[in-house]
């Protein structure tokens, strides 16, 4: 048996998301990237859909804060960054120094924001109407 082989073409990836922001008229785009961008290079996708400037996604999504540090250092951008992740004390205070917007689903999250001590940061909140998503 063969081992699978998936190839990204980048050109391809801009063209789409320029398809998709036409088709959208004006709404927020959120490119999600955690995982490596699924394997496919996170720092590769993400420095081809940045190329397209103003018409780049309006926010990246991320599974982790690491990979939200790799964008902030390594791929040096500046869109913002959102985090599917649970919050955790030992990581909390990254969210604030590279400006990650983190994820709070549960009142445990509430209370290791609160440990910032006032520091501002903006938050998304997953609030589970019923679907389990």
């Amino acid at each position: 048996m063969r081992p699978t082989y998936a190839e990204i073409n980048l050109s391809n990836l801009k063209s789409n998301l320029l398809q998709i922001r036409n088709i959208a008229k004006g709404k927020k785009i959120l490119a999600v990237v955690k995982a490596d961008a699924y394997g496919h290079g996170m720092s590769e996708c993400v420095a081809a859909l940045n190329s397209l400037g103003n018409q780049k996604p309006d926010y990246y999504g991320v599974s982790s804060i690491d990979e939200a540090m790799i964008l902030r250092q390594i791929c040096k951008i500046e869109t913002p960054i959102l985090d599917f992740s649970m919050l955790n004390f030992s990581t909390v205070n990254h969210y604030v120094e590279y400006k990650v917007i983190p994820t709070v689903s549960v009142d445990d999250d509430i209370r290791i924001l609160q440990s910032l001590g006032g520091k501002e940061i903006k938050v998304h909140a997953n609030i589970d109407t019923g679907m389990g998503r």
